[in-house]
């Protein structure tokens, strides 16, 4: 796997630890886009940072991407001389490591990319309850996403399973996912959708990707089940 170049500020780098031994490694009042999550001297997974906070050098908070979480996130704060990481109402306090200590954890790390590797795009549910989610692959660096990475999901909650459909048309006016020896076909125009089952036609009320997004990554969803590669790991049955 490819690594994340630390060099420029590695030298700058405080080791936390949590009660379940993996270490969160950052630049104190530093570099929000260089914060790390794992296992001493083992894999350490880029977070990503979504916003930043700081009062002097009383305290900080960091907003990081956790999609099991409304509006995607969850937070490393430092307040009254203390570290701890918020996962919505669960908290985890983090201990300092000594300097010598945490370069020791740092020794034979890797620093990895972020563990997320694919991006909401569509979320809708029908008058049925059923739910229809597509997704695509994330790309980090800004080069552009391969229509052949979207996958269409559809179900009821907590039953819902891939789908054959694929992207055949993506322009101006909108998208359709279908097959092309089949009659059912998703059809995306202008944020709203309709679904296409024979003759059957199903108004698709779309949905907010960030403050639904628990439907897809908790609750059961296609997502739910599977490490995130941050610190909320722990508050959540893998």
């Amino acid at each position: 796997m490819r690594e994340v170049d630390v060099s420029a500020v590695r030298d700058q780098f405080r080791v936390y630890k949590a009660e379940n031994n993996q270490i969160l490694v950052l630049v104190p009042f530093g570099e929000k886009d260089a914060i790390f999550w794992g296992k001493p001297n083992g894999s350490l997974v880029l977070q990503q940072a979504r916003s930043a906070f700081k009062k002097g050098t009383e305290s900080y908070e960091i907003g990081l991407v956790d999609r099991r979480y409304s509006r995607q996130g969850y937070s490393v704060e430092y307040r009254n001389e203390q570290t701890s990481v918020v996962c919505g109402q669960d908290r985890l306090a983090l201990s300092p490591m000594a300097l010598s200590e945490g370069q020791d954890a740092l020794k034979e790390a890797q620093f990895v990319p972020p563990f997320w590797k694919r991006n909401a795009h569509f979320l809708a549910r029908d008058d049925y309850g059923v739910y229809y989610f597509i997704d695509k692959a994330k790309r980090y660096d800004g080069s552009p996403v391969p229509e052949s990475s979207y996958r269409v999901f559809i179900g009821w909650k907590g039953e819902i399973l891939e789908s054959p459909l694929k992207m055949v048309a993506q322009d101006s006016v909108g998208e359709v996912y279908g097959m092309t020896n089949g009659n059912r076909r998703i059809v995306i125009n202008q944020k709203t959708g309709r679904y296409f089952d024979g003759d059957e036609v199903r108004v698709l009320h779309t949905l907010d990707l960030y403050a639904d997004s628990h439907l897809m990554y908790r609750d059961g969803g296609v997502y739910g089940n599977v490490p995130h590669g941050t610190p909320c790991d722990r508050f959540f049955p893998q």
